[in-house]
């Protein structure tokens, strides 16, 4: 799908691997032209270094979204979503053709934005030709990204995430490990984990949940021993002591301040019956 104007190309692979996706992306630049930017998933057919050879020749960048985290492509999510309502019709053609020819959101149809022209269907057509403003539709496109990240934002209660320092520990939640970040990756919101184990997991923020490493100051005594004095006095007999006082006294644990998710740093309470 093109992220500019969602246009949508269908291409079945008739196996899963690097050189089975270089033919069909050949395919497609050669009627479209090449991207500068490919986002996709993590899957080893399309991180493999036959396909980032490919990449170098054609000369377009890959930007793969974070493990564990689909939202971070969504626009691709949406366009799987699309598609398989298509196969599933009588006539997926004649389906793809109608979504190629229906205006979007902002106004113009996918067929316009990537080709400034409309495209024939059975639907009569008063005239083919149209020119689209892109520079209004990509300020538009933007406006209305922002205002759709702002509505998400207010109605989730969403903050920004503090930036995780190199040696950072932290819990990988999905794995439910703790862990150590290495760098934070080239990719937006995601850092590479090294686990207790040694093996290293690139995770996005939203899935990394800071530990605290507050140190407690304990005094350590001094463990030379000191003389007593031996007392002349004459001794008296030893009184028995109530069972209850020997009885160790419970003692509190120290309450450790910790950052939570949103950075808020949390206290314990205040005692006030000291």
């Amino acid at each position: 799908m093109d992220y500019y104007s969602k246009f949508l190309e269908i291409l079945r692979l008739r196996e899963l691997t690097s050189s089975e996706v270089i033919r069909n992306l050949e395919i497609v630049f050669a009627r479209y032209g090449i991207p500068e930017i490919l986002f996709t998933d993590n899957g080893t057919q399309l991180t493999s270094r036959e396909i980032k050879e490919f990449a170098n020749q054609a000369d377009f960048t890959i930007i793969t979204r974070s493990p564990a985290y689909p939202q971070a492509n969504s626009q691709a999510e949406a366009g799987v979503k699309i598609a398989k309502k298509i196969l599933s019709n009588e006539q997926p053609w004649i389906a793809l053709m109608n979504y190629r020819s229906t205006p979007t959101s902002l106004g113009y149809r996918p067929s316009e934005m990537l080709m400034n022209r409309k495209i024939r269907t059975r639907i009569p057509e008063f005239s083919l030709e149209t020119k689209v403003p892109r520079k209004a539709v990509f300020q538009n496109h933007q406006k209305r990204r922002q205002q759709m990240e702002r509505q998400f934002n207010q109605s989730r209660g969403a903050v920004d995430l503090p930036e995780l320092q190199p040696g950072t520990l932290v819990l990988v939640e999905d794995l439910n490990q703790r862990g150590t970040v290495v760098r934070k990756h080239t990719e937006p919101r995601s850092y590479d984990i090294r686990l207790n184990n040694g093996g290293i997991f690139r995770r996005n923020r939203k899935g990394l949940r800071a530990l605290p490493t507050v140190m407690l100051d304990i005094p350590v005594e001094n463990p030379t021993p000191q003389s007593t004095p031996v007392s002349t006095a004459p001794s008296t007999p030893a009184r028995s002591t109530p069972r209850s006082s020997l009885s160790p006294q419970p003692t509190k644990t120290p309450v450790i301040p910790y950052s939570t998710r949103s950075g808020r740093i949390t206290k314990a309470p205040l005692d006030y019956s000291k």
